[in-house]
């Protein structure tokens, strides 16, 4: 058992070591690669602005409110033909 207790504490001194690097490794690439990934973020964004300009406005209706319902709800459908 105390053999087992001697290795495990070596390996995790290793480990301990082996994780703070790998640590150091992840951050220093994140970090490098923020600036590419906000400067093309930037880029679409603004083709993206620059386009909605381009876009034809298309009114949704001409008149607004309930008065505008009215004329659609007094329309006289035809009377069914008897045969």
């Amino acid at each position: 058992m105390r053999a087992y207790k001697a290795a495990s504490s070596s390996w995790c001194r290793r480990s301990s070591s082996e994780t703070s690097s790998v640590h150091a490794v992840y951050v220093t690439a994140v970090a490098v690669a923020l600036h590419p990934v906000f400067l093309t973020a930037s880029a679409v964004m603004v083709v993206a602005f620059g386009l909605s300009w381009l876009l034809r406005d298309v009114p949704l209706r001409e008149t607004a409110g309930s008065d505008a319902a009215a004329p659609l709800a007094t329309v006289k459908q035809p009377a069914p033909s008897s045969a």
